[in-house]
């Protein structure tokens, strides 16, 4: 004799905390080696130039006056150069600083990786990974500071063109040269007779990307300066047309202004007899991100009011714009209307030195839209949704509202402990004249800190404050499998530190701009979650490896999974489902059930499974309402009764009624700018 008994749980799972305490996962980083590039009394002034991570041969690249290979794992310095020259000239003396993050590429299409640097005066540097000069460099193309520099094979042909922004008061402000040093024909620009506007470039502004237009498929480069608009070109100079839609038709990308109000741009024009706001690019990097199955270009600009010709600078705002200059739409989400941030604390580099406010989109929650991230002159980082506001605790400040400024860097994004959620790394700095440092902070995707640790202090007595400008660097260069942080600090050198524990680190966002070709662009993505292997109960009694542990409405339970084809340990993970119907049967006197698990993260409301789990049943608490105990009670007379004469008749055909309902709503300028740096 058969009885079947059929049991209708409704779970919904709380948050575990577990999942939100990120700092107990990720380890604390250990200073691996510092004052790397230093003398025994000072060091070389930092600057913006972010280090580069050869991965393949655990080496580092890094830049200020002079040029270092340095040991990954030791910190030893393999061979130093003065920039704008070869490790072969030993009595050389530098050109000037490097403030473009140094760029590895194969130039010259010869199998080999290549240095690529910008230098003050216009020099551009192409080494070999001895330090040795590449035929044709170094090369001068102007004689004013290479501020913006990036690398892309524009032609697909496996060579690559340079191109450098230069930091002068012109509308001439980027040249492209050739692997061999030749400038471009069409190049320098922007040409007089070239549409739109420009003037100089005083940051790594520059991006690189490839769009297809009207079936035909190219490589461009834009190009934000010392004006309201973005300059775009092909290879050839080209300048690439806008939307019909601005000034009445006919316009160039370099002819529509970044305006506050979106009606202006469409007009064309702005009234500066009354106070309005319009952005300025001078310090703005372009970025690029896959939004809604197309690529979007993204931008953070200052909005200043233009009232009788002023500078007077109110905020940053982001703006996503699509291939023909138009502001992104779609079902989901308007940018037609931008967000606007806190106004600005010091736009004044004698006061603090500025921050890079180049947009940085990735996916840090993992739900498969891009948030922008940026660092402004409000003393915050900030972190928008595509629905243009900030979650969680967003933005993360530097400052505290009082005392001392501090600003922070262009973030490097990477998923330390590989759990779906990016962490965000950065440095900070002080106010000049504070005689404070600043510090490595690592903050997790909702805003929190994780880590916060000083960095080292700078070595000479005579500086007045310290911490470092630039993006940190993220990659393995140990040689172990642990992830290490590099920065490049104003003060005291180069520094490294290693993350323990962190060999399954998904690398995001790695460094300034997103590559080391600096293009503004990272096709790295959040692994997203693929499978569930087992189940397995937290408290009173376990059951089998897929035992379930039911209390009430709430199942606490360790969840086993894999990412990407990616094993992953037994790990604590928040889950919830919607409706569990299960059928017992009993067995050979061991009653058994399958039942239907929808599961579906709490924080993100993604969905990740619908689970099917067939186990023994070796202990069930169950809170219901007053009927089902008693149905329950009645349930377990009849069991009883059968139990007496069990004669071992038992049919092993589940009977299964699996409905799972779910009614869950889902989460649903044209002044020039006067060079800062002496």
């Amino acid at each position: 004799m058969k009885k079947t008994i059929k049991i209708t749980i409704i779970l919904f799972f709380s948050v575990m905390v577990c999942l939100n305490q990120a700092s107990n996962s990720i380890s604390k980083p250990e200073l691996l080696w510092s004052y790397v590039g230093c003398y025994s009394s000072w060091c070389d002034t930092g600057w913006y130039s972010s280090p580069a991570l050869l991965e393949s041969q655990g080496k580092v690249v890094a830049a200020s006056y002079s040029v270092w290979m340095i040991d990954g794992a030791t910190g030893d310095i393999e061979w130093t150069a003065a920039a704008g020259h070869g490790s072969n000239e030993s009595s050389a003396s530098s050109v000037g600083r490097t403030w473009p993050g140094v760029i590895l590429a194969d130039v010259d299409h010869d199998g080999e990786t290549e240095i690529v640097m910008g230098h003050s005066n216009g020099w551009i540097s192409v080494m070999d990974l001895n330090g040795i000069m590449k035929p044709g460099f170094p090369k001068q193309v102007a004689s004013n500071e290479i501020r913006s520099l990036t690398v892309a094979d524009f032609n697909g042909d496996g060579y690559y063109q340079i191109v450098a922004g230069i930091a002068q008061g012109s509308n001439i402000n980027t040249y492209v040269v050739d692997y061999q040093g030749n400038v471009l024909s069409g190049w320098p620009q922007r040409q007089s007779s070239t549409p739109g506007g420009s003037a100089g470039i005083y940051d790594e502004t520059q991006g690189v990307q490839t769009f297809t237009i009207n079936g035909t498929t190219k490589t461009y480069l834009f190009v934000p300066s010392d004006v309201c608009t973005i300059c775009v070109y092909d290879i050839n100079a080209t300048p690439l047309i806008a939307n019909n839609v601005f000034g009445g038709g006919g316009q160039y990308w370099g002819d529509v202004a970044f305006y506050l109000d979106v009606a202006y741009e469409y007009q064309g024009w702005i009234d500066c007899s009354v106070h309005n706001l319009r952005g300025n690019l001078a310090d703005s990097g372009v970025s690029f991100a896959d939004i809604d199955g197309e690529k979007r270009i993204i931008i953070i600009t200052n909005q200043y009011d233009c009232y009788g010709g002023g500078y007077d600078v109110q905020f940053l705002s982001p703006f996503i714009v699509n291939i023909d200059r138009t502001r992104f739409v779609s079902s989901k989400y308007d940018w037609t209307v931008v967000p606007v941030t806190n106004h600005v604390v010091s736009d004044n580099y004698s006061v603090i030195e500025t921050p890079q406010w180049h947009a940085v989109p990735v996916d840090i929650d993992g739900d498969g839209d891009v948030e922008i991230l940026w660092s402004g002159y409000d003393g915050c980082l900030h972190a928008y949704w595509l629905d243009k506001s900030e979650h969680y605790n967003w933005p993360y400040c530097a400052y505290s509202g009082s005392g001392t400024i501090y600003f922070s860097s262009e973030p490097a994004i990477v998923d330390i402990d590989d759990d779906g959620h990016a962490e965000i790394i950065i440095t900070t700095w002080a106010q000049i004249g504070s005689y404070q440092n600043g510090k490595l902070i690592i903050l997790s995707y909702s805003g929190d800190i994780i880590h916060s640790i000083d960095l080292p202090s700078p070595r000479s007595s005579s500086v007045t404050w310290g911490g470092s400008l630039p993006a940190p660097s993220i990659g393995r260069i140990a040689g172990t499998n642990n992830i290490q942080i590099v920065i490049n600090t104003v003060y005291a050198g180069v520094v490294a530190y290693n993350i323990p524990d962190s060999g399954s680190s998904n690398i995001l966002w790695p460094s300034s701009r997103g590559n080391y070709h600096r293009s503004g662009y990272s096709d790295a993505k959040i692994r997203s979650f693929k499978s569930i292997s087992s189940l397995k109960s937290y408290g009173a009694v376990i059951g089998s490896l897929c035992g379930l542990t039911f209390l009430g409405l709430f199942a606490f339970v360790a969840v086993s999974y894999s990412k990407n084809n990616k094993s992953v340990k037994m790990m604590c993970f928040s889950w919830k489902t919607h409706l569990i119907q299960t059928t017992i049967q009993k067995k050979k006197k061991k009653p058994r059930k399958k039942i239907h698990i929808k599961v579906q993260d709490i924080i993100t409301n993604q969905l990740i499974q619908v689970i099917q789990v067939i186990q023994d049943i070796t202990h069930i608490i169950q809170k219901e309402n007053e009927k089902e105990n008693e149905n329950e009670k009645e349930n377990e007379k009849e069991n009883e009764n059968e139990n007496d004469n069990d004669n071992d008749n038992d049919n092993d055909n589940d009977n299964d009624n699996d409905n799972d309902n779910d009614n869950d709503n889902e989460n649903d300028n044209d002044n020039e700018k006067n060079d800062p740096k002496n």
